[in-house]
């Protein structure tokens, strides 16, 4: 397995269900509040399938282009400040907030709509940070399945999002204008 057959694998198996577990939790919010633990346990098994989708795409390497040294290197680049938001987005919202317990048990959790950190510049760091990683790995390997990776990862993160802010809308006073 060549080096960016395993980069996309990797990809695929760390942030390929995010976008489907949460849009799991937005249309079944209600479920969910009642089960919660029941949320993580679909998660699990929803990343589990991921990885079989990892191995099956880790064979596909059909090459669009191969980029040059300069492209990779800043590929690379791209993706470690994209890593750095998502995580500049988790230490803002803290693990409670940012693995979705706030949203499922919000009675544990107090609410309030976060505007520090990277969220006073992007409503959404993570889903942006995810997209953008998505989009690196395209630029360092040139592989057609990385590039089908990220049009999935912006069609569905852009549906997530529109979920998200409408269940906001409804759970969080002082959500802004620009949210709707």
């Amino acid at each position: 397995m060549s080096i960016d057959n395993l980069i996309i694998s990797a990809i695929i198996f760390i942030l390929g269900p995010i976008p489907l577990f949460h849009i799991t939790l937005h249309l079944f919010l209600r479920f969910w509040r009642k089960s919660p633990r029941l949320l993580y346990a679909s998660a699990t098994i929803l990343w589990a399938l991921s990885l079989s989708i990892a191995s099956y795409v880790s064979v596909w390497q059909a090459a669009l282009f191969v980029p040059p040294l300069w492209l990779q290197v800043s590929g690379i680049i791209f993706g470690a400040f994209s890593l750095a938001l998502v995580l500049w987005a988790f230490f803002t919202l803290g693990p409670k907030r940012f693995m979705v317990w706030a949203v499922v048990a919000s009675e544990a959790v107090e609410q309030k709509y976060i505007k520090s950190g990277p969220y006073r510049f992007v409503p959404h760091p993570a889903y942006l940070g995810y997209m953008a990683i998505a989009l690196a790995v395209f630029l360092i390997t040139g592989l057609a399945s990385a590039l089908g990776f990220f049009i999935y990862s912006v069609v569905f993160l852009m549906m997530v999002i529109l979920l998200e802010n409408h269940e906001m809308k409804k759970r969080l006073p002082n959500v802004p204008e620009s949210l709707e």
